[in-house]
């Protein structure tokens, strides 16, 4: 019954939040947090920060993500480990198609250093990286009695510092608003709580 409550509880919150942020964008109140955001990060712009942020938000891509899945799906295992961060992973991108065409956010009108086709909220790189990095720290903490602690604790800190940069370089790619960013974290930690609560349930 508790586990109940507390699973209410946080999914409760973490859908407030979102819906929350959704007004605020919708109704033009972040404007000026993104703005300040984005200002901060394109004093930054030069040629060789761009080159280096391209290959860091690659690693968000469709493409990086469905290569990565693929091979997680058979070394994580078909029908365990494998098949739950498939399914994990699909739901995201679910999630994340269904929310753009929902909010239907324009791309920022900024310098626009990559070139994208599709709305702007939530960042679809930000939830795939968060995701992946997000099952992969939860892997290595339900593992931590065959993963030495200096080793858990630079495997975990490669894959906070990954998921940052490629959020970062979103925005300084002008790619997203940093509202999109925060939104892409939300819905990937719904995804994710959701899709790891009912597997550890599925598993006693």
């Amino acid at each position: 019954m508790k586990n109940k409550q507390n699973f209410i509880i946080i999914n409760s919150v973490l859908e407030a939040l979102l819906i929350f942020l959704i007004i605020l964008i919708k109704l033009g109140l972040t404007t000026t947090f993104d703005t300040s955001i984005y200002h901060f990060l394109a004093q930054f712009i030069n040629p060789n920060l761009t080159k280096i942020f391209k290959i860091i938000t690659f690693f968000g891509s469709t493409l990086f993500i469905t290569g990565i899945s693929i091979v997680l799906f058979f070394v994580l295992g078909r029908k365990s480990r494998g098949r739950e961060y498939a399914i994990t992973i699909i739901m995201a991108i679910i999630f994340s198609s269904v929310l753009k065409l929902l909010v239907a956010r324009p791309r920022p009108g900024v310098l626009k250093l990559v070139v994208e086709n599709t709305y702007s909220f939530p960042s679809g790189h930000t939830i795939a990286i968060t995701t992946l990095c997000g099952f992969l720290i939860y892997l290595i903490l339900k593992e931590r009695g065959r993963i030495a602690k200096i080793g858990r604790v630079c495997l975990i800190s490669f894959l906070v510092l990954l998921a940052l940069l490629v959020m970062i370089s979103r925005i300084y790619l002008g790619a997203h608003f940093a509202t999109d960013i925060i939104g892409g974290i939300i819905c990937s930690l719904i995804v994710l709580y959701n899709c790891l609560t009912y597997f550890n349930l599925k598993n006693c």
